[in-house]
């Protein structure tokens, strides 16, 4: 029989999904406008607090994503072969 509560823990995991990828999408949108020179120069200096302050949201958004893989793993399944199975392990590519 399926858990409700299981069921509840997915959609958490799948708007914390859909909220890194706009995250990701936006801080790479960011980094790009960082690396760009301004028009008549050739030269850009990004420090590590610019970095800094563009990729927090990310870093936020993957914490956040963490979490609700992690409660999506601890809520029982509905069997055992559910939890067990390699197939249902969270794969999801992390950018560092």
């Amino acid at each position: 029989m399926p858990n409700p509560d299981k069921k509840k823990a997915y959609q958490k995991v799948v708007a914390a999904r859909a909220h890194y990828d706009q995250v990701l999408a936006q801080t790479d949108a960011a980094m790009l406008a960082l690396r760009t020179p301004a028009p008549g120069t050739n030269e850009v200096t990004i420090t590590n607090a610019m970095h800094n302050q563009v990729t927090a949201p990310l870093w936020a958004a993957e914490t956040a994503l963490d979490r609700a893989e992690a409660a999506t793993r601890r809520s029982p399944s509905g069997s055992r072969w559910e939890s067990s199975h390699p197939a249902n392990k969270s794969s999801t590519p992390r950018r560092n």
